[in-house]
């Protein structure tokens, strides 16, 4: 079923409900089309053209105008939304929500995980029971989340009342705050205020922070990683203090098994106060060029130039992947239709997605297990001398040695269904974006 709607520019979309998959791309036509089976309603108001409501009961497909305003009241499956520059609100999305290329969201409570990336405005978050992950955004609001957050280029502050897992956040340009966090809490390249109320795991600070008052709490470890110029105000407060930066007006004191260390660098605003149940570990910040290998187990592991190249390695996955799979979506959309071709390609899309989500969290484990253990020069192991390969016996004098057969072409039928049944793996998770990408090679 396809129905087509002609409206302005910015038109309100609002979709009741959506029990399979909702899909909602932007495109450059001042029209809404809407794509799903039967039972898919599509109308538009009678006394408002620009008001287009959509309901239905199975996957469903929506092309929109760039400055849509986007109302979601509910979606069974997974959500992903594309390129909708006008607000977008999200009341309940069972399954992931992926929000890319776009403005300002606001988003009311996702049972799954939450992806947004490159949105120019806010970001707002009631409750997400999975993951959130965030790169170049406006200001984050969280309330509830109950997974991880990664966050990285938020243009904005940043604010967590309640969060359950990890949190790690690269370059805001304003101000961090924290109500709680079950676990660890990594911050670096701050601008603002930094604000955490309290960390049941260990807070890692990375880099300097703005004049301001900043306070930390932690019932682990709190590991300050500081720059020997910048200016600072420092009093410190845990049962053991270990400190390796050069302080002005030192001054140490023990109370019932409690240390206070006090302090200042230079001349300055940027008053910071810790406080640890465990340790309080300060030391300054790495300088270019020196050696990762005299690092501290207690120190998270800088990945240097070698960090920056992983952190692009979702957008090269993104990129080479969705190489390939566009061309296979040519392919299979002349074969069996347009319909057809751009449904792989969304699903497609969801799972490149998903593999760089991947790919960032399996490097910011890596991080945390590299600050566990001790950081020493290892001389690499000889490499094995490969074997010689033996030589093929010379055939006798006289004897006709046969061409080699060349290899049969694949018939076009099985090429196809072996094409499709890799998509379903790499949806699946059976296999990696990698593994994928090989298969598909391999049966062009």
């Amino acid at each position: 079923m396809k129905k087509s709607f002609p409206t302005g520019k910015a038109p309100q979309i609002i979709v009741t409900e959506c029990y399979g998959e909702l899909i909602v791309k932007a495109h450059l036509e001042p029209h809404v089309i809407v794509k799903g089976d039967d039972q898919v309603t599509a109308e538009a108001k009678p006394d408002a053209a620009d008001v287009i409501t959509v309901s239905g009961y199975a996957n469903l497909i929506l092309l929109v105008p760039e400055q849509s305003q986007l109302l979601i009241h509910q979606s069974s499956g997974s959500a992903t939304i594309k390129g909708v520059h006008g607000h977008i609100d999200v009341m309940q999305v069972h399954g992931e929500l992926i929000c890319k290329s776009g403005h300002s969201i606001h988003v009311q409570e996702v049972y799954g995980s939450f992806i947004g990336r490159d949105l120019d405005g806010a970001v707002q978050v009631g409750n997400v029971n999975g993951d959130i992950n965030i790169r170049n955004s406006g200001g984050l609001q969280i309330k509830t989340l109950h997974g991880d957050l990664r966050g990285r280029n938020i243009n904005g502050a940043v604010s967590v009342e309640d969060g359950q897992g990890d949190i790690s956040l690269n370059t805001v340009n304003e101000g961090v705050t924290i109500g709680s966090s079950q676990r660890d809490v990594n911050l670096k390249n701050i601008a603002g205020v930094v604000q955490i109320g309290h960390a049941a795991g260990d807070i890692r600070l990375y880099d300097a922070l703005s004049a301001g008052k900043h306070s930390l709490k932690a019932d682990g470890d709190v590991i300050l990683r500081w720059p020997a110029n910048a200016p600072l105000l420092l009093t410190a407060t845990a049962p053991q203090i270990v400190s390796k930066i050069s302080l002005d007006e030192e001054h140490r004191m023990e109370e019932n098994g409690m240390t206070t260390l006090s302090g200042r660098i230079g001349e300055g605003e940027t008053h910071l106060l810790i406080q640890s149940e465990q340790r309080i570990i300060l030391k300054g910040r790495q300088a270019e060029g020196e050696s990762d290998f005299d690092f501290d187990v207690d120190f998270h592991f800088d990945l240097g130039s070698l960090g920056a190249e992983l952190g692009h390695l979702g957008e090269r996955i993104s990129s080479q992947i969705g190489q390939g799979m566009a061309k296979l979506s040519q392919k299979l959309e002349t074969k069996f239709g347009p319909q057809y071709g751009e449904d792989i390609a969304l699903r497609t899309e969801r799972a490149i997605e998903k593999a760089m989500q991947k790919t960032e969290e399996a490097m910011r484990r890596a991080e945390e297990k590299m600050a566990r253990r001790p950081m020493t020069p290892r001389i690499p192991p000889v490499p094995p001398v490969p074997p010689i390969s033996p030589v093929p016996p010379i055939p006798p004098m006289g004897s006709v040695v046969s061409a080699p057969t060349a290899p049969a072409a694949p018939n076009p039928q099985n090429v196809a269904a072996a094409q499709m049944k890799i998509l379903e793996m790499l949806e699946k998770g059976v296999i990696s974006v990698e593994e994928a990408n090989v298969l598909l090679k391999a049966i062009e």
